[in-house]
């Protein structure tokens, strides 16, 4: 159920998870390139059957989400950053105004608050889910 959630519910319920929507640009395999957050990103089917053009939800664990300053991904600026116990929160803002969230174990980071950063996951930590938050 966390590793591989059904649906956006399940992924923000049990464990928090960032859920975003886009367009299925390509699929070969258990991979999917999805249009969503201003870039394309890489996601697997999960199961499910896609063909270019169909929509899409796909979840990404927060302690996916990789922060960086340089690299390919998605644009984002760091609107917040909070630490909770041992855990550091990032919140990001895409230059398309989706918010996305990175957690990690530890406190220290090279980004600060106004900070343009490059937002990216592995395709196997990126999952479709059907939407059940529409």
């Amino acid at each position: 159920i966390y590793d591989r959630p059904a649906t956006s519910f399940v992924a923000s319920f049990v464990g928090e998870a960032n859920v975003i929507r886009g367009k299925v640009v390509s699929a070969d395999g258990d991979e999917l390139k999805v249009s969503a957050l201003g870039g394309t990103v890489t996601a697997t089917s999960n199961g499910g059957s896609y063909a270019a053009g169909d929509d899409v939800s796909v979840a990404i664990r927060r302690e996916n989400v990789n922060v960086t300053t340089v690299g390919d991904g998605i644009a984002a600026t760091v609107t917040d950053k909070m630490f909770a116990g041992g855990t550091l929160r990032v919140t990001l803002e895409t230059d398309g105004g989706e918010k996305l969230v990175s957690s990690r174990h530890g406190i220290n980071s090279e980004v600060s608050v106004g900070d343009r950063v490059i937002v990216s996951w592995a395709a196997k930590d990126a999952i479709s889910v059907r939407d059940t938050d529409k």
